[in-house]
């Protein structure tokens, strides 16, 4: 099973509540995409094969997916 380390979270600086928060948004978002694409049979592209939990806490640590504040944006 593949894990996101908790320190590559931490580095971000961002409140651990407000990333749980933000990495089911953007899990919510994967999942959306992943059923698009399997309803209009579209194989080409990304494929998402790991669970689109630990992808979105992946692509927030990575600074892909951002943990926004107003004012101001944390995690990358």
């Amino acid at each position: 099973m593949a894990l996101v380390p908790l320190e590559e979270l931490e580095k971000s600086g961002a409140n651990p509540y407000e990333v749980a928060l933000a990495a089911a948004k953007e899990a919510r978002r994967l999942n959306e995409i992943r059923r698009l694409k399997l309803m209009q049979g579209i194989t080409e592209g990304e494929e998402i094969r790991e669970k689109v939990t630990t992808l979105a806490l992946r692509r927030i640590a990575e600074g892909k997916a951002k943990v926004a504040y107003r004012g101001k944006d944390v995690g990358g």
